[in-house]
């Protein structure tokens, strides 16, 4: 179940840290922390970087957040982290596209590592611009168009909506 983060969720946070691999970690973080930045979490616990998570099973085991890009109006990132047995089941998906009913007509800007779901994400999204940085591909994409797509593809797939998050 996808919801908005709360303060009470901050020691489930760090447990779900802990159960992911330091490779999750890596490409989250760029490095590996001991726990979620704390300047990070107090953005997203007041509301300045909306920030969401997953619960299955009685434990939060994804979280994403989208804020501002600083100096850049219109423009947003966004950040997901999924547990490792968790991944590859559509809760990355689901959480990106919850943020990005958030985020309302803008552009949000994605840094991603593996380059064959930046090459699937500019095939099916309408992409701005693209810039590559070494292993790192960054993509700015249009969060309507996203929103858009994904929701159809939802739709076609018949999955349901256990979204608790409404347009704003």
């Amino acid at each position: 179940m996808i919801r908005p983060l709360h303060p009470d969720d901050v020691p489930a946070l760090d447990r779900m840290l802990a159960r992911c691999s330091p490779e999750s970690i890596w490409l989250r973080f760029r490095g590996r922390p001991n726990g979620f930045p704390s300047s990070y979490l107090q953005r997203c616990l007041t509301g300045e970087q909306p920030a969401l998570v997953d619960e299955q099973e009685g434990e939060v085991v994804a979280m994403g957040s989208i804020g501002p890009v600083p100096g850049e109006p219109g423009v947003a990132e966004m950040a997901v982290l999924v547990e490792d047995r968790w991944q590859h089941l559509g809760l990355g998906r689901r959480l990106m596209l919850a943020l990005l009913v958030q985020a309302g007509p803008r552009v949000v800007r994605m840094h991603m590592v593996r380059s064959s779901l930046s090459a699937h994400l500019a095939t099916t999204l309408r992409v701005l611009a693209v810039e590559r940085h070494g292993s790192e591909t960054v993509l700015d994409v249009d969060a309507r168009s996203a929103v858009e797509h994904w929701s159809e593809r939802r739709r076609d797939r018949g999955e349901r909506g256990d979204v608790l998050v409404q347009p704003g």
